[in-house]
């Protein structure tokens, strides 16, 4: 599943620290944080919609840990433990994305 997504591509290879760390920011603030709130502004019944982006995350997260198709992949499987899970930065990410969610989820009209 490496070459799917367009996020490879959004940042060159080879770009110093400064210049990489900028646009990882300011996609996570401003554009994921930024639609997540923008579609807590709306509700399904008692459901905020600001919850489906979230737990996409979550799934196409769970999907490339299971499947090992990181843009680095070990040469073997991944023997499951929660070291994996846990010490990621992809887990600390969308649970900051949850944290948005959950925190702006008075927000809507």
């Amino acid at each position: 599943m490496k070459d799917i997504f367009t996020g490879g591509t959004f940042i060159p290879s080879e770009s110093d620290f400064a210049s990489t760390i900028f646009p990882i920011i300011l996609y996570n603030i401003v554009l994921a944080s930024g639609f997540i709130i923008a579609a807590n502004l709306f509700r399904v019944k008692w459901f905020p919609l600001g919850y489906f982006p979230v737990l996409f995350h979550w799934f196409l997260f769970g999907l490339f840990l299971g499947s090992n198709s990181f843009g680095v992949s070990k040469g073997e499987k991944l023997a499951p433990s929660l070291f994996h899970l846990f010490q990621s930065t992809g887990f600390m990410e969308i649970t900051a994305y949850t944290l948005v969610a959950t925190g702006s989820i008075n927000v809507y009209m």
